[in-house]
C-alpha cells in the first residue's frame, strides 16, 4: 500500500504548558511530496509563532481540525507520548509514532497492544551501530537540571536558595556518558541561564 493511501495527523502536544515541539512547515512539505495526506490539529505551530497559514505556504494542500479528528487519522505524528486518554482515542489499526520509552514503559506497550495500536517508537531507531538516531541529548540534561533546581528552590532551607550568603551547591554526576557532558553546562547555569 503506497502512502499516497494514508493520512496522518499531528496534534500539538498538549500535557505541559509552553511545550515548544513542533514540525516545521517544510517537513510538513516532504510528508506531503512523497504522497501523505497531512492534518495539523488548528493552531498547530503557534508556540512557536506559526500561524496555520505559515504551514499553508510551504505545503497548501494542508488540512486543519480538531484535536478528536487528529486522533482519528491513520498514522498519529506526536514527538511526545499523548498519555493514555489520548491514545485510547486512536482507532485500531493506525499507528503511532512517537517517543514510546518500550522498555521502560511496560504499562504503555500493555495498553497499546490492547487498544490494537501499531507503534513505532522513535527513541528505539537506531543506526547499525545501535546508537539511536532521534535524540537531543542537550535539552534531556538541561530539561533534567531545570527541573531539579526548581524543586531544589522549593524545600532550600534556612534562608532560601537565593540568599546571596547561602553555600555553594555541590551537584554529583554519575557517569559521563552523552548526556552527562551536558549535565555538567546545565547545572553550573542551574539549568536555566536567564535564573543564573
Amino acid at each position: 500500500m503506497s502512502s499516497s493511501n494514508f493520512s496522518i495527523g499531528l496534534p500539538r502536544m498538549h500535557l505541559e504548558p509552553g511545550e515548544k515541539r513542533v514540525f516545521l512547515p517544510e517537513f510538513i512539505a516532504e510528508l506531503q511530496k512523497i504522497g501523505f495526506e497531512v492534518i495539523l490539529e488548528h493552531e498547530y505551530g503557534s508556540s512557536i509563532g506559526l500561524a496555520d497559514q505559515d504551514y499553508l505556504k510551504f505545503a497548501y494542500r494542508t488540512k486543519f481540525t480538531n484535536l478528536e479528528q487528529i486522533y482519528q487519522q491513520d498514522h498519529i505524528l506526536v514527538l511526545r507520548y499523548p498519555g493514555d486518554e489520548l491514545v485510547r482515542m486512536i482507532k485500531p489499526g493506525a499507528c503511532l509514532i512517537s517517543m514510546l520509552h518500550y522498555p521502560t514503559r511496560p504499562q504503555r506497550v500493555a495498553l497499546l497492544s490492547f487498544q490494537g495500536i501499531h507503534a513505532i517508537s522513535l527513541d528505539s531507531i537506531k543506526d547499525d551501530s545501535q546508537r539511536r538516531l532521534v535524540e537531543n541529548l542537550p535539552s534531556v540534561a538541561w530539561n533534567g537540571m531545570r527541573i531539579s533546581m526548581e524543586a531544589l528552590k522549593d524545600v532550600y532551607p534556612g534562608s532560601g536558595f537565593e540568599h546571596p550568603q547561602r553555600p555553594a551547591l555541590r551537584v554529583t554526576l554519575v557517569g559521563a556518558g552523552a548526556v552527562g557532558k551536558h549535565v555538567i553546562q546545565a547545572a553550573v547555569s542551574y539549568g536555566d541561564p536567564q535564573f543564573r
